[in-house]
């Protein structure tokens, strides 16, 4: 919230830092409108003088001249009003942009020195994943179960191979345990879609969001799977999509979803930002697409499942 405030009592000193070095005066312009100004300031005055001079005479009082200052206040004001009115048409117009736009509004806990689209997002996503399989030769599992319960996600597996290191964060326990759960509470860049417009990125208790689920048939078996028990190919295979409502933390054993219920059909399945159409994956292969609202139901599944033997064509 603080910074909130700064932001508006002083953000404008360092949009003026960095506009106004890209400025280029125009001094023909300057000049046409210092003389305007000249012109209808002496106008003004003149017709000010005429009107009071006129009604002191009626009024056959003690006459008082019109002052030049009273001009140059009058035309002060003017001006003051005639740029309020452009800064109120720029807000409203501004205003208008924030509401209807898709990305994200409130990032701050985000402020990198990049700003990832949703492909490069899923492209670090794979790569963490594939990077994970070259170590442990089969991909991370949703869920690393005990005998209680599922305690952590896919995600939490591959935090070294996005280059996050969480040192002292015990497997054994719950993600949300109160010893696990300092580590949850970040949002991680990789996992935020900036084409969301308004999309949060915390939930009510503080921790990271994830705008992104696995293909629960392949990041969710009982066992481990690996790349090569794809028999239907990892460039026909989903391995990890956008979703567009009920994000849930990136620790949460919650992050898979299935891709056979339909692309933007559900608040529990996959989608994308409305203006998409869609919703962008990335395959097992490492390769992006964007799959419609309105794929062929047995081409979603062909491509949902990793061993399913369908065609996955159009």
């Amino acid at each position: 919230m603080t910074e909130v405030i700064v932001d508006l009592l002083f953000g404008w000193v360092g949009y003026l830092v960095r506009v106004l070095p890209q400025v280029t005066v125009r001094w023909d312009g300057v000049a046409v409108f210092v003389v305007a100004l000249i012109i209808f300031s002496g106008m003004l005055h003149g017709c000010l003088k005429w009107f009071l001079a006129a009604m002191q005479a009626k009024a056959a009082g003690d006459a008082k001249p019109w002052k030049v200052r009273s001009t140059l206040a009058l035309v002060a004001l003017i001006l003051v009003m005639f740029w309020a009115g452009i800064s109120m048409i720029g807000v409203a117009h501004q205003t208008a942009w924030l509401v209807t736009d898709d990305r994200p509004l409130f990032g701050t806990a985000l402020k990198t020195d990049w700003q990832p689209s949703s492909v490069n997002n899923l492209k670090q996503i794979a790569l963490g994943v594939h990077n994970y399989h070259d170590v442990y030769r089969s991909l991370p599992v949703n869920g690393v179960v005990s005998k209680e319960a599922s305690r952590h996600s896919w995600v939490t597996l591959m935090l070294p191979y996005l280059n996050y290191y969480a040192e002292g964060l015990d497997l054994s326990r719950a993600w949300n345990d109160p010893v696990n759960a300092r580590f949850f509470r970040s949002p991680l860049p990789e996992l935020i879609n900036l084409e969301f417009r308004t999309a949060p990125v915390t939930n009510e208790g503080g921790f990271g969001l994830n705008h992104y689920a696995g293909n629960r048939h392949v990041l969710e078996q009982e066992g481990r799977t690996t790349l090569s028990a794809i028999s239907d190919g990892t460039s026909n295979t989903l391995l990890v999509g956008e979703v567009h409502r009920r994000f849930v933390p990136w620790g949460s054993p919650s992050n898979c979803r299935d891709p056979i219920q339909g692309i933007n059909t559900g608040p529990a399945g996959f989608g994308g930002p409305p203006n998409r159409r869609g919703a962008l994956f990335v395959l097992a292969d490492g390769s992006t697409r964007l799959v419609a609202d309105d794929v062929d139901p047995a081409v979603l599944q062909a491509l949902a499942t990793p061993a399913g033997g369908e065609r996955a064509t159009e």
